[in-house]
């Protein structure tokens, strides 16, 4: 352990570490990372991708059709299940909420995050 003395050459050492330590954690993460993921991460994201051409038709497709809104799925949607890839906000927080395990998680790190915050 270097311990900081009257000198200060303890904490030049400390920064110098950190340094060299963030300096190689900035540069694996700049080779590591690629540009954009491999799939789009979002149902927006997805028609951002698509031509405008294919994004002007779908928004002109009636909700009672069938409707694949992300290229190369084998399987169309329904309409009721392209309906919730939209964001809506309230229909999902409900869905949430009931879910039990989802539930006990959120309790469990509210209480843990509670008492780390409380010493």
């Amino acid at each position: 352990a270097v311990v900081v003395g009257d000198d200060g050459k303890g904490i030049f050492l400390l920064l110098l570490v950190q340094l060299i330590f963030s300096g190689v954690v900035l540069l694996l993460v700049w080779l590591a990372f690629q540009d954009k993921p491999p799939t789009p991460p979002s149902y927006t994201e997805t028609l951002k991708q698509m031509p405008s051409r294919l994004v002007s038709e779908r928004n002109t497709q009636r909700f009672d059709q069938s409707v694949n809104p992300v290229p190369g799925e084998d399987h169309p949607l329904t309409a009721k299940e392209a309906r919730h890839l939209t964001p809506c906000g309230m229909e999902e927080l409900r869905i949430l909420l009931s879910n039990k395990d989802f539930v006990l998680l959120a309790i469990g790190f509210g209480l843990g995050l509670a008492y780390f915050n409380s010493l």
